[in-house]
């Protein structure tokens, strides 16, 4: 991505949320693991199952998601299921309209939605992704995505098992809609997408600038 000053304002339950660092800050990984578990041991306090290594567990392998583009990322601790995930926000050269469009229009199998958020209008959508170690999906994962003129900003709920995915969704979808993604001290505008359109299940979205 060109070299610009992207900022992420968000608003999220501090007593459910753990924000994952950037990769480029200095981090006393032992440290942060420590602090960031006695967090996540807080918000799942309510589950009776969890334990605290468990909790630390879930913790690293939430490090583990974060990708050079993120300019925020978050582990989500839910009310009312054992389980967290992660909300990665990324910011990618501006493609242009017409070819986010087309991208997004590219097959009918699945179904697209609009999303309304501080930003504008953008679209969202449900993807498929497999186990890891396994050859077939079985997970599911959900994105969004708002288009500027400079940059687009992805919004990404890491995959996770169908069960357990309306405990993450309605969070990961009101962060989205209350995201602010300011470039060089300016609030982004997300340009109109058309609000119905197809993208092929199982297909997440990877930007050019990731090729």
């Amino acid at each position: 991505m060109s070299r610009r000053s992207v900022a992420a304002l968000a608003h999220a339950d501090a007593d459910r949320c753990i924000v994952l660092p950037h990769l480029d800050q200095p981090l006393d990984r032992e440290a942060w693991l420590d602090a960031a578990t006695e967090a996540g041991v807080a918000a799942s306090a309510h589950w009776e199952l969890t334990e605290p290594a468990f909790v630390r567990a879930t913790v690293e392998h939430a490090l583990s998601k974060r990708a050079p583009q993120d300019v925020l990322a978050l582990q989500l601790w839910p009310d009312d299921a054992p389980i967290a995930g992660v909300v990665r926000v990324s910011t990618h050269d501006a493609e242009g309209l017409e070819a986010v469009a087309a991208r997004l229009a590219s097959s009918g199998a699945a179904r697209i939605d609009r999303i309304d958020g501080a930003m504008g209008a953008g679209c969202e959508w449900l993807h498929l992704a497999p186990i890891p170690g396994e050859s077939e999906d079985g997970l599911v994962g959900w994105q969004a995505v708002f288009a500027g003129d400079e940059v687009d900003v992805l919004v990404t709920l890491e995959p996770t098992v169908p069960q357990l995915l309306p405990a993450l969704l309605d969070d990961a979808r009101a962060l989205a809609a209350d995201l602010v993604i300011e470039v060089d001290g300016r609030p982004m505008r997300a340009l109109a997408l058309p609000e119905r359109l197809g993208l092929e299940v199982g297909e997440s979205w990877a930007p050019e600038d990731d090729a």
